[in-house]
């Protein structure tokens, strides 16, 4: 085994997701060390031994990785003045010229033109994160040479993220391990070939590039991590469609949506279409049973984001047969374009991208997180008629899918995601003929232990209503 462990001394860690510049990287990828023990390579004589051990580590492929959660902090945006002015060169015998002068007084911070820059961080519970290799291991020499290439990595991310990195021979078990799957969550690793391409670019004083991505999933409930989140009846691993033309519609438009995506995934199954597609028994009757639900994914939580949809998701039921999975997947994946009448006609994707939208990322939707607050409106399964009612319904809710019991629970007419539109805007969930209009409203709530996801609730689950997503400002999530 080989393990490297990355501790940080000011108990905050300052780096960027390559893929959004206002979000912070975390967990640190494991590209990302790599890169940064690269550097320190190239930046101190390119000692051959070190070298070799880096050219090694590259073959021992992705390692799992340990890892505590962290709270993410707000992102300002601040201006600063840029590094990149040229002296301004003087012919021999002549002074400087006006312009010349200009240029060089532009050389000083006050006189340089200023940029926004953000420093995306979170806060840290525990300091340190654990890069292991189970099945890898090293010989005498390089174990020295490697010790000693770890000893000049004194940041990871930005230069204000100060790290200590060593060897550790007794690392904690793993949280996260790569999967040939989407997983959880993805991550940039270094795989062939990146020693070389690194030295290139550096040589050439070009950046990296991002390098490969691999996905990572939970390393199994053996872990710390697993066994303080308790998920509910759905399973983790969403289905995410991406939509590709048509339309753009708005979180308004969700029971639309999503009753022509269930409509297009009951006409792709295998007929008659199981209960589990369906969400109907034989006898019409809506089904008892856990079965799929189809959700929203709109452009929320961020700045600017104005609650348009950029795909839909499709969750499963954490406990399914095998056979059924399969027969679900199929059914999806044949499912290419929504038809829905005067509104127009959606085409669909499976989205597989290395670096997909914040909005179409599986991690944002299921957490796990403590602190959970309403998409689309919860629908509860009786009209409150006292104060506190509708937190007992909803508290009740998440009891009745599997999870704990929240420790606060807070109804609110608004939801506070930035770019979620009021309650009051979403269309009453359809009832049949003769019953009353069931009451709808937005939510946010507190859990005393970290809750995985999705977290669907009340009379409108199945149907893209109830629909939470993590609210990661919120200190200790």
């Amino acid at each position: 085994m080989l393990a490297i462990r990355v501790q940080y001394l000011t108990g905050r860690a300052f780096a960027t997701d390559p893929t959004d510049r206002r979000r912070p990287e975390w967990p640190p990828h494991p590209g990302r060390l790599f890169m940064a023990l690269a550097a320190a390579h190239f930046e101190t004589g390119e000692d051959e031994r070190e070298r070799a051990v880096l050219a090694l580590l590259e073959t021992f492929g992705p390692p799992c990785v340990s890892f505590a959660e962290a709270a993410r902090r707000d992102t300002v945006t601040a201006f600063v003045p840029v590094n990149d002015v040229a002296m301004p060169r003087l012919r021999k015998g002549h002074g400087p010229s006006d312009a010349q002068v200009k240029q060089a007084l532009a050389i000083l911070p006050q006189g340089r033109p200023r940029q926004p820059r953000s420093f995306p961080s979170v806060s840290l519970d525990d300091d340190s994160v654990f890069f292991i290799w189970p099945a890898a291991s090293v010989e005498a020499e390089q174990r020295s040479a490697l010790e000693r290439l770890l000893a000049k990595v004194t940041y990871l991310g930005h230069s204000s993220s100060l790290v200590r990195a060593s060897l550790c021979d007794a690392p904690p078990s793993p949280t996260h391990e790569p999967t040939e799957g989407p997983g959880d969550f993805r991550m940039r690793v270094a795989g062939g070939g990146r020693l070389d391409d690194l030295a290139a670019r550096f040589k050439a004083g070009l950046r990296p590039t991002a390098g490969h991505w691999v996905g990572y999933r939970r390393a199994g409930p053996s872990t710390a991590t697993a066994s303080q989140a308790q998920g509910g009846f759905f399973a983790p691993g969403m289905i995410v469609l991406r939509k590709v033309a048509g339309p753009t519609l708005g979180l308004e438009s969700t029971l639309k949506v999503v009753e022509a995506l269930r409509n297009a995934a009951m006409s792709c199954s295998i007929q008659p279409v199981a209960e589990v597609i369906s969400g109907h028994a034989e006898s019409g009757q809506p089904s008892s049973k856990a079965h799929l639900a189809f959700v929203p994914l709109p452009f929320v939580a961020a700045e600017h984001a104005d609650g348009h949809l950029l795909g839909l998701g499709v969750c499963l039921p954490r406990d399914m047969p095998p056979e059924l999975r399969t027969l679900c997947l199929r059914a999806i994946a044949q499912v290419k374009e929504l038809r829905m009448g005067k509104v127009g006609v959606w085409e669909l994707v499976h989205e597989n991208r290395e670096s997909p939208p914040v909005a179409l990322r599986r991690e944002n939707w299921t957490g796990p997180a403590r602190i959970w607050a309403s998409v689309t409106p919860i629908v509860l399964d009786r009209f409150p008629k006292k104060e506190g009612d509708a937190e007992a319904t909803i508290a009740q809710a998440c009891e009745r899918i599997g999870l704990p019991k929240p420790r606060e629970v807070v109804a609110t007419s608004v939801s506070v995601h930035l770019g979620v539109p009021p309650a009051s805007s979403f269309p009453a969930l359809p009832v049949r003929d003769g019953k009353p209009r069931r009451w709808h409203c937005h939510a946010i709530l507190a859990f005393d232990q970290d809750v995985e996801g999705p977290v669907l609730l009340g009379a409108g689950r199945y149907r893209g209503y109830g629909f939470c997503r993590p609210h990661r400002s919120a200190p200790g999530v």
